[in-house]
């Protein structure tokens, strides 16, 4: 975390209860991107196009000091995804 912070690097990570905690303590930090994706469905393919959302998501403006939070869940027994 020190690293992104000194190297103004966004954050991304799938683990949101950590990471906006510690984030909370900062004055200043280029962003926090949370990829909450559902154990069932997570495949590293599933994993790079949530990714892809954050991108675009992102793209019109940074979020600095921010936080962007995807998840993805599975709904009951099919593989439709919220």
């Amino acid at each position: 975390m020190r690293r992104a912070i000194k190297r103004w690097l966004w954050l991304v990570t799938n683990n949101t209860t950590d990471f906006t905690s510690l984030l909370r303590r900062e004055k200043v930090h280029a962003g926090l991107v949370c990829l909450n994706v559902a154990h069932a469905l997570m495949r590293p393919s599933m994993s790079e196009a949530v990714f892809a959302l954050a991108l675009i998501a992102s793209a019109k403006n940074e979020p600095i000091n921010e936080m962007l939070e995807i998840s993805l869940m599975k709904i009951g027994r099919s593989d439709r995804a919220l």
